[in-house]
């Protein structure tokens, strides 16, 4: 009898501290996502699995509209990689180049991705990945991005971890994960 009772404590108190998680659906995720903002402060860390070597950035995504998009960096080097329609202009002190993106298409896959997310369509990269939503708490929320069978992309997976509070919808890192091996998060920051 002591025994049941016991269990029966336990199992009570066990449901009572349970945390209640509530399940995040992807179109219910589309809806909410965040506006863009012109000027979005990050931190990038990179992994370079060749030489086995992480590093640090600072930038910024700069958004004007869905065809312009840029790639700021701040520290510890000042250059920009900017996207404009299908054109690439690359401006960093010792590489200049300007292109159509569809000469570079390694750097195409690279940044539509977080062109998309960024810009507020997340919707729009269904058409190279198989989207997954995860629900990780209460707030936190998991978004995975995998290439279908049929493409050979350069990003390999994505994932975008973010946080929804009273139906406010917050993206706080994306992490790009390439066939070689190396990988780029970004952090964003809130301004």
């Amino acid at each position: 009898m002591r025994i049941k009772r016991a269990l029966w404590l336990l199992i009570c108190l066990w449901t009572c501290s349970a945390h209640v998680v509530l399940a995040v659906d992807k179109e219910q995720l589309y809806q909410s996502w965040p506006q863009p903002v012109e000027n979005q402060l990050f931190t990038e860390e990179r992994f370079d699995e060749l030489l086995e070597i992480k590093s640090v950035y600072q930038g910024r995504f700069h958004f004007e509209n869905a065809q312009s998009f840029a790639i700021e960096y701040l520290s510890p080097i000042k250059g920009s990689l900017r996207l404009k329609n299908d054109l690439l202009v690359i401006d960093f002190p010792q590489r200049k180049l300007q292109t159509g993106l569809n000469q570079l298409p390694e750097v195409a896959q690279f940044l539509a991705p977080l062109q998309n997310l960024i810009s507020g369509r997340p919707q729009a990269l269904e058409t190279n990945y198989q989207v997954s939503v995860e629900t990780l708490s209460t707030e936190v929320w998991q978004m995975v991005l995998e290439p279908k069978s049929t493409m050979n992309l350069t990003a390999s997976r994505i994932t975008v971890t973010g946080k929804t509070v009273d139906n406010q919808t917050r993206v706080q890192s994306i992490k790009l994960d390439f066939n070689s091996g190396d990988w780029r998060l970004y952090r964003l920051k809130d301004e």
